[in-house]
């Protein structure tokens, strides 16, 4: 019995170890994210992009730094 415990026990380190790397990564994504965003909100503010072009600058943004990527009929509507 004491073995089958140690194993339970062994498997819930395990995962909460790999919840850790997860959240450690997913905070790394949501700050690169937040930098990307606030980044752009500047650059409009200080007219080095258009509003016009925001949606565009946004996409090839997170591309480039957050390797996600938007699709272009989402972009058009």
């Amino acid at each position: 019995m004491y073995e089958h415990e140690r194993e339970i026990i062994d498997d819930l380190n395990e995962n909460v170890n790999t919840l850790n790397e997860c959240l450690i990564e997913a905070r790394s994504e949501y700050d690169d994210l937040k930098n990307v965003i606030a980044d752009l909100v500047n650059d409009v503010r200080n007219g080095k992009v258009k509003q016009s072009e925001i949606l565009d600058e946004l996409s090839d943004r997170l591309e480039q730094y957050c390797g996600i990527y938007i699709d272009e009929e989402i972009k058009n509507d």
